[in-house]
């Protein structure tokens, strides 16, 4: 569960830490995009960080927030530290868990 004031963070790609913040539903979800201080770049250029992953934390020093949703807001392309990101929500869906239905997202991230 995320408290309204707080973000779930979902992973990093690259030199960038996505976070989920509310609002947020089944047909949107606001995410801030923060610049992280070490590089995590696994050698690809080409992620999909989901809000299954287990959270992690670093510290930012700029951050980006957007929204995005099925209808005309799914893809965004956003640059940090000199870095172009393309964003592409590529689901939200739900799960059960004890009895519990949750939302997730998943995301594909690529950039030059």
């Amino acid at each position: 569960m995320i408290d309204t004031n707080e973000s779930l963070p979902i992973g990093i790609v690259d030199k960038i830490q996505l976070s989920v913040h509310k609002p947020f539903s089944e047909k949107s979800v606001t995410v801030k995009f923060n610049s992280c201080m070490e590089n995590f770049n696994s050698g690809k250029n080409q992620m999909r960080p989901s809000s299954r992953l287990n959270p992690l934390t670093q510290v930012p020093h700029n951050a980006v927030t957007l929204k995005f949703d099925f209808e005309k807001n799914n893809v965004h392309n956003i640059e940090i530290d000199g870095t172009w990101y393309n964003v592409r929500l590529a689901e939200i869906g739900k799960e059960s868990n004890n009895g519990e239905d949750y939302l997730f997202f998943d995301f594909m991230v690529t950039w030059n």
